[in-house]
């Protein structure tokens, strides 16, 4: 199974680190689907839930006001603001 290594941080610490299938967020254009090889990509987070599926096949719901989110073919890094 394809995976991509996820952070989703904050400014008080880190609240996702691990390896995902697929990872659904809000930006200021629309939902976007990041999954592994996506190409690299910046882009603004904007308000909204954040939906991470493990490599496990779990499913995990994080809140998004805004931040950004930096996408690379096997890394994701989102710093969210609170």
């Amino acid at each position: 199974m394809n995976t991509v290594s996820l952070e989703i941080a904050t400014r008080n610490g880190c609240l996702f680190t691990g390896d995902i299938t697929k990872v659904t967020c809000p930006t200021t254009s629309g939902y976007i689907t990041v999954l592994p090889n996506h190409v690299a990509l910046v882009s603004v987070l904007s308000s909204g839930i954040i939906v991470v599926v493990t490599s496990s096949g779990d499913t995990k719901e994080f809140p998004a006001k805004k931040g950004v989110i930096e996408i690379r073919p096997n890394h994701v890094a989102m710093m969210l603001h609170e």
